[in-house]
């Protein structure tokens, strides 16, 4: 069996060159994804696998500083990653890239003509469904499987654009859509994904995500023994995502020890700023990169994901932060979302209703909470998501899928 992984993510050790040219930052969550992702199959099926990736940038002038990416070849993890180089600006990277993807995917399956052929593709990322709905009429034995982190148009959630850029987006979401009949098996984030894009069980898993990381649990004694009670989010700063309904719920707080911190970027930043001028216990500490947003949760007595259980988007997605949030030791306080299975609500403390004073209470519930029984629930989760949501655990449902359907 031979294996090939198309995706849009950097290494470890090119990730602060990426960061310095990236003018709002990176995608931790959609490369640490990644990595998880292609170490559990690496992990499973056990074949050294080559890869094709595209850096996860957006254009120039606006988000990302080069207007030329270079071709590159370089080793990761033993196998060869080939990465294609385009010029970035909008329109034409995208013409670039599609035609690239599609000539080195032809390259691979013709070298490997004699053998049992297996892509992987992370996402929907046009570039390469573009390229297998090109190849796949000529080469029907190789077989294609992706995991789906979002879904486009209608089913997912549409940031504010341009009328010319909500267009074109539109237009490419549909054909990503049309173009899911060339992906033999699917790795899906929510079950409702299942039904709407109408796609059967036995060509599909649901797996939510995976474990991002440990830590002891020695940060934690220390965070609950700490005077100051410090709530922190960290993610994208878009409205939509309840970030104005937390800092209401905050501004009912009267207790001085009490201090809400936010990390990441988005289009509610601006507003944030204005709200640290008016009060000093809201402090935004602006995009970070992932070791010091792990330090900020080690010192914070809980982590909130504002996010309500409106628009239809929530039931096809999975919030990352979840996972990152259960795996860090820390309480966890989200709403009640379609897309989250129930199974993580026992580690998980709920609003009741949407208000800013309930999420308030839920909030003071869970910072004076007795100090063991906040440590027990932390414990738990960690260990929960550490031993049924790792890499390896979650990548073995997609390979005993291709199992049980003679693919590997």
């Amino acid at each position: 069996m031979k294996v090939l992984y198309l995706g849009s993510f950097c290494t470890e050790s090119f990730e602060s060159i990426l960061l310095s040219k990236s003018k709002y930052g990176i995608q931790y969550s959609i490369i640490n994804f990644q990595r998880n992702f292609f170490l559990g199959l690496n992990e499973n099926i056990k074949e050294k696998a080559d890869y094709i990736n595209l850096l996860p940038i957006g254009c120039y002038p606006f988000y990302y500083k080069d207007v030329f990416i270079k071709n590159k070849k370089y080793s990761y993890n033993n196998s060869e990653i080939k990465e294609l180089g385009f010029v970035n600006i909008p329109i034409i990277k995208q013409y670039i890239l599609k035609h690239k993807a599609k000539q080195e995917i032809k390259k691979w399956i013709k070298k490997n003509r004699d053998e049992n052929k297996l892509i992987v593709m992370y996402d929907l990322l046009y570039p390469y469904l573009y390229a297998l709905h090109n190849i796949k009429g000529k080469y029907p034995d190789t077989t294609t499987c992706t995991i789906i982190a979002d879904l486009p148009n209608q089913y997912g959630y549409n940031y504010t654009e341009t009328r010319i850029k909500a267009y074109l987006k539109y237009r490419q979401g549909k054909k990503k859509l049309e173009y899911l009949h060339s992906i033999n098996y699917f790795a899906l984030l929510t079950e409702q994904m299942r039904d709407v894009l109408n796609i059967d069980k036995n060509r599909s898993v649901i797996i939510e995500g995976f474990s991002t990381h440990s830590r002891k649990s020695v940060s934690c004694v220390n965070r609950l023994n700490s005077g100051k009670k410090v709530i922190l989010y960290c993610g994208a700063l878009f409205k939509v995502y309840g970030i104005d309904i937390l800092i209401e719920a905050f501004n009912l707080i009267c207790d001085n020890r009490y201090e809400l911190w936010f990390c990441g970027s988005g289009d509610y930043v601006q507003q944030i700023v204005k709200e640290c001028d008016n009060n000093s216990r809201i402090r935004y500490w602006g995009y970070l990169g992932k070791d010091r947003v792990c330090q900020l949760q080690s010192e914070a007595a809980v982590l909130i994901n504002p996010r309500q259980n409106i628009g239809e988007y929530t039931k096809y997605s999975f919030p990352s932060k979840i996972m990152e949030y259960l795996s860090s030791n820390c309480p966890v306080v989200a709403y009640k979302l379609d897309g989250i299975p129930d199974e993580y609500y026992q580690f998980i403390f709920t609003p009741l209703d949407n208000t800013s004073l309930e999420l308030k209470n839920t909030l003071l519930k869970v910072c004076e909470m007795d100090y063991n029984d906040r440590l027990n629930i932390c414990n738990l989760a960690r260990e929960f998501i550490e031993n049924n949501k790792n890499p390896i655990i979650q990548c073995k449902k997609i390979v005993d899928l291709l199992k049980e359907n003679n693919v590997v």
